[in-house]
């Protein structure tokens, strides 16, 4: 078993200078055995 960690971040995407769309990414992370690899990734 492992413990569901969710990791946020934002995706920006540009057209121009001016005009961005942002969205907000979530996924869930196994935190327990693979915090090396986690870390590893980062």
């Amino acid at each position: 078993m492992c413990v569901c960690v969710r990791v946020c971040m934002c995706v920006c995407l540009c057209v121009y200078v001016f005009v961005c769309v942002c969205v907000r990414v979530c996924m869930c992370m196994c935190a327990m055995h693979d915090l090396l690899l986690f870390r590893l990734f980062n």
